[in-house]
């Protein structure tokens, strides 16, 4: 059976992972339970003090080791994410995924870097 790019199946990847590296392993066994990647997209992202980063626009993934490299996050809390700029999120950082997804670490407040275009 074909899978469309968008919706890589995601138990494969964790039976892969945990063959090779039972130490990683149990950060992608955190969402053993979907069935596909592509419902991470838009699930609400909170931090580990329980405050609303943003929503998940895109999973960033590994391809060479077959797992889950991050999630994207656009139009973040600009209380959290500088100007509301748009982020990466490590996937080691989550701590759990249901109906939200909470993140076991995030930073106080994370600045942007300034680019030849804002100078």
């Amino acid at each position: 059976m074909e899978i469309p790019p968008a919706t890589f199946e995601v138990g494969s990847l964790f039976r892969k992972m945990e063959e090779k590296d039972t130490k990683r392993s149990r950060y992608y066994m955190v969402v053993s339970m979907l069935t596909e990647i592509t419902e991470l997209y838009d699930i609400k992202v909170y931090s580990d003090r329980g405050i609303l980063i943003g929503s998940v626009k895109d999973v960033i993934l590994d391809t060479d080791e077959q797992s889950i490299y991050g999630l994207y996050i656009e139009n973040t809390n600009q209380e959290l994410v500088e100007g509301g700029s748009a982020i990466s999120i490590p996937f080691r950082w989550i701590k759990a995924v249901g109906e939200i997804i909470l993140l076991k670490k995030f930073p106080q407040m994370v600045k942007v870097p300034q680019t030849k275009d804002h100078i």
